[in-house]
């Protein structure tokens, strides 16, 4: 393993904290050999209390080149002001000349070049800072290398060790302002992983299938046209001499071809003798009819037979619906009637005269086909209870231009997956409702353009609701009630903790004060944050925001300050954890006694004494009065480690957010009152005031729904509601009280 360690000395008054907790210090970058511009994304940040170890891997993406894919090769044309030819090198060479001839001037950190002179602070105010916010990109023509160099990274964080400390205590004494910061990098692989591009169809699969389509549709195959061309050949040396052979070999190639129009019509012959008539007229289909009718009656009628029935008929007349109910996307279809005509054929299955049925031609059997008795948990069931109206105007925010630059994806029938699809009103996409019937709907973000124009080189993001997504089987090592996708009242604290310690983070750190809790339908809760300003964060805007959000038990240190952040979130868990800890016995054993110790940063021989002392005791809560009381005594015993107890509680209960969905521009997420296909569960929504009463099995269902449908239709007529929302009234109404409520406080601004 090839391995740097970094050690930085600075002033504190050189650094400010950022956005995320412990992220005051420097910023190492790490880029290939001759990459210029520095990635916020490929970077790792080093201050004074935490050491990160970064371990890096080298990949390489090696492609094909022209025809099959665009790439820069390296004998291609350089760039201008810099050596080595990347895509963001070349990004960057464009930005450059756009300033140059936008300005006028060039900055001081930009390369020099003749006859533009260096700018003055009002134009870089006035003019280049513009530039490098608003620069589009789209317009350079850059190239990706057709070998690229790229690392993956994995970054872990450790404490600098103690002997270090007090090697350099003396020289930090003597400079009380300087702090000391370290890091390490390895790269643990000494080669590189190389990923090369292969061409799947390539021209000689281009050529057989070329040929299979020629042979399938004319009938001709290689050797065929190779007696063509010889017939040509011989025509045109001596095809007077050799006139008897050049015809002879060009009968038998149009034969060939003439064989296609007698096995089509054998086929289909074939075919409605096995009981389809696709494809024949209807004297053909009568005419087959009659020729299996006269066998029929020169056979003996003892024979039995195995017979072939036709496809279904429907009846003319249907049962009619109720009067309430008219055209929607989600309506259950009534109930059908079908008439199963059965017309039967002797010596079809000459062999199969065993456990065959004897039946008359003309018979005929009439049956019922209720499709909706079990109806499958899906949202094209739950029929007006879906907020359709109110959902749109939140989708668009009360303009259809918005709405039509908005990504919705559909999860249709048979599990379909549609992305990338747009509507430019509110009634196309009603329409789109009714036609497709989608099981599930995930919201994306509003783009530039609409999404019919993804292909465009500039079709970017412009705004998402910023989200949040918790698992509660990400807590699985902390809960023994319930595991995996499971989830009842006595882990629901869980949920609760998390909700108000994002309402608390969100309003007093960020100012963002809309938010919408939604519960997934399954096995957690989802977050929306409505506010302007969260919808319109930019990629390392959200990407600082979720790591702020991601604080985990390593981040703790051993006696420093607690964040303010941590504190606050400390004291809504002090609510809930001595019930939550008696609830789920989280000390019951000496295996989860270990899993709670692995927290203390404490030497091995003092965790193995708390642990003896702690089996003493019988109960959760007695052992863990042995940790608080530990706890006491950090200061006069001089514990190195004196933020256990607060460490093991943010480990237990702190939010455990799925940073890719936050951190995502263009992620998809559940909608709002969707239904989850596996429970049948309405993601309904929940204020956090109400979230500790809140139980997840009592949430409407599809089947609920429909169950309490006619008695609530009753209600409604008895009322002169409306019956096409009824998402107004009886399990809905509530949920969508709250959806709406929040809406007009959006649009109020």
């Amino acid at each position: 393993m090839r391995s740097l360690q970094i050690v930085l000395a600075y002033n504190k008054t050189d650094w400010t904290y950022g956005w995320n907790y412990m992220m005051d210090g420097f910023s190492i970058f790490y880029t290939p050999k001759g990459e210029l511009v520095l990635d916020p994304m490929t970077s790792v940040t080093v201050n004074s209390r935490i050491v990160p170890v970064l371990l890096l891997q080298q990949h390489r993406n090696i492609k094909l080149g022209s025809p099959y894919t665009i790439c820069h090769n390296i004998s291609d044309e350089h760039l201008k002001y810099f050596k080595s030819y990347t895509k963001k090198n070349c990004h960057l060479e464009c930005l450059i000349d756009a300033i140059f001839e936008e300005c006028k001037c060039g900055p001081p950190y930009f390369p020099i070049k003749e006859g533009i002179p260096m700018c003055t602070f009002s134009q870089h105010v006035n003019c280049v800072s513009k530039q490098l916010k608003d620069f589009d990109y789209a317009n350079c023509v850059c190239q990706t290398q057709c070998s690229e160099l790229y690392y993956q990274k994995t970054v872990y964080y450790t404490e600098i060790h103690q002997n270090f400390r007090n090697k350099t205590a003396k020289m930090l004494k003597r400079f009380p302002d300087i702090e000391l910061a370290s890091a390490r990098i390895s790269l643990p692989d000494p080669y590189e992983y190389q990923h090369q591009e292969t061409a799947d169809y390539d021209i000689y699969k281009y050529l057989s299938d070329v040929g299979g389509a020629m042979s399938l549709v004319l009938g001709v195959s290689f050797v065929s046209f190779l007696e063509m061309c010889e017939c040509l050949l011989a025509g045109t040396r001596s095809g007077w001499k050799n006139r008897r052979r050049i015809a002879k070999a060009t009968r038998r190639s149009l034969t060939t071809i003439g064989l296609i129009k007698p096995a089509l019509t054998t086929f289909l012959k074939t075919t409605a003798i096995l009981g389809s008539t696709d494809g024949l007229n209807d004297e053909e289909i009568e005419k087959i009819k009659n020729e299996n009718k006269n066998k029929e009656s020169s056979k003996s009628p003892a024979t039995v037979i195995r017979n072939e029935p036709k496809p279904f008929e429907k009846l003319e007349s249907a049962p009619p619906s109720s009067s309430y109910q008219s055209q929607d996307f989600d309506q259950p279809e009534p109930l059908r009637t079908e008439r199963l005509s059965c017309i039967y054929y002797r010596n079809v299955y000459p062999e199969a005269h065993s456990g065959g049925m004897i039946i008359s031609n003309n018979s005929s059997i009439t049956i019922n086909i209720n499709e909706n008795r079990n109806p499958r948990p899906t949202l094209r069931n739950i029929g007006r209870y879906f907020p359709l109206d109110p959902f749109i105007e939140w989708l668009g925010y009360r303009n259809d231009e918005t709405l039509s630059r908005r990504e919705f994806s559909f999860t249709l029938k048979d599990d379909v997956y549609t992305r990338f699809r747009s509507f430019t009103s509110k009634e196309e996409l009603h329409q789109a409702f009714i036609k497709t019937k989608p099981e599930k709907i995930d919201i994306g973000a509003i783009y530039n353009y609409s999404c019919k124009h993804r292909l465009s080189p500039d079709f970017k993001e412009e705004q998402r609701e910023l989200v949040f997504d918790i698992d509660i089987s990400d807590y699985d090592d902390v809960r023994t009630c319930c595991q995996e996708a499971r989830i009842c009242k006595k882990c629901w604290p869980l949920m609760s903790i998390c909700v108000k310690v994002l309402e608390q983070t969100m309003k007093k750190t960020f100012g963002y004060d809309k938010l919408l809790f939604v519960f997934s339908g399954r096995r957690g809760i989802h977050c929306w944050v409505f506010d302007e300003a969260a919808r319109k964060l930019n990629g390392p805007e959200r990407f600082a925001l979720a790591h702020y959000c991601q604080v985990t038990a390593q981040q703790i240190g051993t006696s420093h300050r607690l964040h303010t952040h941590i504190q606050n979130s400390l004291k809504i868990t002090d609510e809930y954890w001595d019930a939550y800890l008696e609830s789920q016995d989280l000390l019951g054993s000496e295996e989860q006694v270990d899993k709670i110790l692995k927290y203390v940063k404490m030497d091995e021989s003092v965790r193995d004494e708390w642990k003896e002392h702690m089996l003493r005791y019988g109960s959760t809560m007695e052992r863990w009065s042995v940790l608080e009381q530990k706890k006491r005594e950090a200061h006069t015993k001089k514990y190195k480690d004196r933020l256990f107890i607060e460490r093991i509680k943010l480990a237990v209960t702190y939010p455990r957010i799925d940073i890719k969905v936050t951190e995502g521009f263009n992620h998809l997420l559940k909608a709002p009152f969707s239904v989850h296909p596996k429970t049948g569960k309405v993601c309904v929504p929940f204020t956090s005031k109400e979230v500790d009463q809140f139980d997840p099995e009592a949430v409407p269902t599809v089947f609920s729904l429909r169950k309490n449908d006619e008695e609530l239709v009753k209600v409604i007529e008895k009322q002169e509601g409306d019956l096409s929302k009824k998402y107004y009234h009886g399990e809905m109404k509530h949920s969508v009280k709250i959806f709406t409520k929040l809406l007009n406080r959006v649009f109020k601004e």
